[in-house]
């Protein structure tokens, strides 16, 4: 799941929150790798990952530890590729 995005006029750190899990398109792009790539890693046991039904899911909290990364950094990150994809 992307990142919640809000009003324009809220502050910056409301619209860079993150869901409690991910799509894989979304890890994908935190982990710098392909879709594919995020999917075959999650194969392996090498990302954490839970199904739900069909959908493959990644535990945000988990992933964000297993990089090093800031949660609001990723937040940051994800708004920003998702603003550009829907332009």
């Amino acid at each position: 799941m992307s990142p919640v995005a809000t009003d324009s006029g809220r502050s910056a750190h409301r619209r860079a929150s993150l869901a409690s899990t991910l799509s894989m398109q979304d890890a994908a792009i935190l982990l710098g790798v392909s879709a594919r790539a995020a999917y075959r890693a999650a194969e392996r046991g090498e990302i954490p990952v839970f199904r739900l039904g069909r959908r493959v899911l990644v535990p945000t909290g988990r992933l964000l530890e297993l990089l090093g990364l800031d949660p609001l950094w990723a937040a940051a990150l994800l708004a920003e590729t998702s603003e550009q994809g829907a332009q």
